[in-house]
């Protein structure tokens, strides 16, 4: 996480067990893997089998699904 806010290094690629050990809400975890995104990197969760890195289909959707939720909660957020 260091590495992810503000850290020197950079990474190939973020691996976590759980998504919910990386994030506590989905603004988190939208928040997180948007930062990661930025910074080129690739996300993975593996109980979820979420890759970014990957050409598999069902990781595609759910990236897909992450991105349109990121959309949703900026745009709430502004209209709020």
């Amino acid at each position: 996480m260091r590495q992810i806010y503000g850290g020197n290094e950079a990474a190939d690629e973020v691996v976590c067990r759980k998504m919910d050990r990386l994030a506590r809400s989905l603004k988190d975890l939208l928040e997180i893997t948007s930062k990661i995104d930025g910074l080129g990197a690739e996300f993975i969760s593996l109980t979820e089998k979420l890759d970014t890195s990957s050409a598999d289909p069902y990781s595609a959707i759910a990236s897909s699904m992450i991105s349109l939720f990121r959309i949703i909660i900026c745009t709430c957020m502004v209209l709020s």
